[in-house]
Parts: C-alpha cells; structure tokens; sequence
C-alpha cells in the first residue's frame, strides 16, 4: 500500500464523453430521456421491471417518459453527480445509463448508482465495457476510490 502523506484532492466530475470498442458513453440531456424509454422496453410495465430499484432512491413508478426526466434531472440538481448515457457502437443507440455520486474529491472517492441497462446492453461485452470506461474516467482524475452500492 502507498503512502498517503502527498495526496492531493481530485477535480470535481464532470459526465464523460469517452468510446470504447462497443459503447459510447455521454453526459445525459434531456434529447436522451425518450431514447432511455426506448431503451428500457418502451412501455410503463417493462420501464418499471427495468428500472424497479430506482424506487429506493425517492422514485416512484414511472408513468411516463417525463418521470423518468424528472428524476433524472433531480439527481444531476444534487451535489457532485451527474448522469450518463451509454450508447451502442456504431449505430450511436441509446442503450443504458449509470451516474456518478457523492464524489468528496477532498478524500478521492465516488460513488456509481442510477444503473440501469436497457435490453440492448445486458450481458454483453457493452455492459462491461461501459464500467470499465466509466471507472477509468474517475481512476484518471486521480479517485482513490470507486463505490457501487447495491440493492439486491
């Protein structure tokens, strides 16, 4: 283990705009909340299947596509977050999405949560692609520490 007499804080994180092989990963907008809907089966059963443990963090079913920018606007309103969007090479589909959180730059460490991967992306090399492009981003500004907290 190294020593930690000559830290330093990290930059605060902004969303990425990185590619790999298989995923493109970008800051979210509001053009990419209809493309998400999409994404995650385009109906309000097969959003909130797909979306379910969204509800832990304040959410509720969603009911439409305006839920679903809502809540994701709400999360990029918090301290230190901001949400992405992964996107399949080289069609540029929108596929899924992940959030960075909580980051204390003070300490180097972040969170990762709003994951959700829409039926493009699930267990493929996409899925694992994009957290890898992800950690590397926060790895690259210099975190100690990548969290991801799960529930379930």
């Amino acid at each position: 283990m190294s020593s930690l007499a000559n830290w330093e804080t990290c930059p605060l994180l902004a969303a990425p705009s990185v590619s790999g092989s298989y995923v493109r990963i970008d800051p979210f907008s509001a053009a990419d909340v209809l493309p998400l809907w999409y994404a995650f089966g385009g109906t309000t059963k097969t959003v909130n299947e797909r979306l379910k443990y969204f509800y832990f963090f304040g959410g509720s079913p969603f009911k439409s596509p305006e839920d679903l920018e809502n809540i994701l606007k709400s999360v990029e309103q918090q301290d230190a977050a901001c949400v992405t969007v992964f996107r399949l090479l080289p069609s540029n589909e929108v596929c899924g999405m992940a959030s960075l959180l909580n980051a204390v730059p003070l300490h180097g460490t972040v969170e990762v949560g709003f994951v959700a991967h829409g039926l493009g992306m699930s267990q493929s090399p996409v899925s694992t692609e994009a957290h890898y492009l992800l950690a590397k981003h926060v790895f690259d500004h210099g975190y100690r520490r990548l969290e991801w907290k799960c529930d379930s």
